[in-house]
């Protein structure tokens, strides 16, 4: 695992969404980057097209290391984040945070998690 607070201090790109924030981030902390599948279904609108990625990844009941974290509003907003060393490090809005899990709940009270194979 590397440093990951240079991801802290980036600025969002014109067009950059919380997708391709993972896409970035999870290369940068754990080597290796996301398979193909995954990339392309961050790299849409929604984070609920993760599940286009099924053969790349696979339902978590726990969030554990490594671990995409998937958030949803009652009303249907998404949101991804991955999930490092016990918080969840994602984009809000044009900064990158990382936070407690509880704290992501109180805004986005559904979430699934997702391991990278």
């Amino acid at each position: 695992m590397k440093d990951f607070s240079a991801l802290l201090m980036c600025t969002r790109k014109p067009y950059y969404n919380c997708g391709d924030f993972v896409v970035e981030a999870y290369p940068a902390i754990y080597g290796k980057p996301l398979p193909e599948s995954v990339v392309k279904a961050l790299s849409s609108d929604t984070s609920e097209t993760i599940l286009h990625a099924k053969d790349d990844i696979h339902v978590l009941d726990e969030p554990q290391e490594g671990a995409l974290v998937s958030f949803w509003r009652i009303a249907g907003h998404s949101h991804i984040g991955l999930f490092h060393k016990g918080r969840v490090l994602h984009l809000a809005g044009d900064m990158p945070q990382y936070v407690q899990l509880g704290i992501l709940r109180t805004h986005y009270p559904v979430a699934r998690f997702y391991g990278v194979l």
